[in-house]
């Protein structure tokens, strides 16, 4: 079992770094399917083993320059309370609740990854700046309450705010290694 959990993590790693971020869908799901863990306890473990491989994407991508601090500032500013709301929220939500959840969270991140593979490329609408920082906040929330990454909606955040696919992506390493280590931190003092 532990070579198994090694080798998960060790690609589940590998695609963080490539990507920027994201994973803790995939980090959750080894945590709760393979591992047999707690949803509480998958959540916290979740966002402590995602920090070093975020960490070593963030520097990989700071040294491109393609990181644009003041755009992860402000999709923060909304991500940041989300996430301590969602993280004191957390140890509240009755285990059955807490499970049913993340089993949606999944549905609707494989829901979504399938439409993308098989969708014809459309013009995208144009949404208004603020939803941006709603996007944020809802970030913030899948790090506090499950214990995701949260990179979808960052992503989608910083692209709303004008920033093209590299830079995004190098953006967004910041912001989650933020989000996780505050959310790691929050879930560690509450025993989860």
């Amino acid at each position: 079992m532990t070579i198994i959990l090694l080798f998960l993590g060790f690609l589940v790693g590998a695609f963080i770094m490539t990507m920027g971020g994201g994973g803790g869908a995939f980090y959750l799901g080894i945590m709760t399917g393979v591992a047999h863990l707690s949803p509480g306890t998958a959540a916290a473990t979740s966002l402590f083993t995602a920090i070093p491989a975020l960490a070593v994407g963030c520097y990989s991508h700071y040294r491109t320059g393609n990181m644009r601090f003041h755009a992860g500032n402000e999709i923060l500013m909304t991500a940041v309370p989300a996430t301590i709301i969602g993280s004191l929220a957390a140890p509240h939500i009755p285990e059955v609740v807490y499970s049913w959840a993340i089993a949606v969270i999944f549905v609707v991140l494989g829901v979504q990854m399938l439409r993308q593979s098989f969708a014809r490329k459309v013009k995208k609408a144009t949404q208004p700046a603020w939803f941006a920082y709603v996007l944020g906040a809802i970030s913030g929330l899948m790090v506090g309450v499950a214990g995701l990454s949260g990179g979808g909606p960052i992503m989608a955040g910083l692209m709303l705010m004008g920033l093209d696919m590299p830079h995004a992506a190098a953006t967004s390493s910041y912001a989650l290694v933020a989000l996780s280590v505050i959310g790691c931190l929050l879930h560690a003092t509450q025993g989860t």
